[in-house]
């Protein structure tokens, strides 16, 4: 089992993360909010496995530039369409 199958496998049994900021400077950007392994972007929660990769549906997959505000340069792996991964260049989503 992948690192990704057990974790949508403990979401999807209704397990949540325990509020936890990781920054190193001890606060989160505006419009971010960390807890745990995931990530709000835009008002959307995200798997996230920092530094910078994000983990959700490739309908929910935010615009780039939100993206890019929050978690620089992120990847951003669509868990339905297995092997997509996707990287903003700070405009727009490229596949890798």
């Amino acid at each position: 089992m992948s690192f990704l199958d057990g974790l949508m496998g403990f979401l999807a049994r209704g397990n949540q993360y325990d509020p936890i900021i990781v920054t190193p400077d001890g606060f989160a950007p505006v419009g971010m909010q960390i807890k745990g392994s995931s990530v709000t972007v835009g008002g959307t929660a995200f798997g996230f496995d920092g530094p910078r990769t994000l983990y959700g549906a490739d309908a929910d997959r935010p615009a780039a530039a939100t993206a890019h505000a929050v978690v620089p340069f992120a990847y951003y792996v669509a868990v339905d369409i297995p092997g997509t991964v996707y990287q903003t260049d700070g405009t727009n989503w490229q596949v890798q």
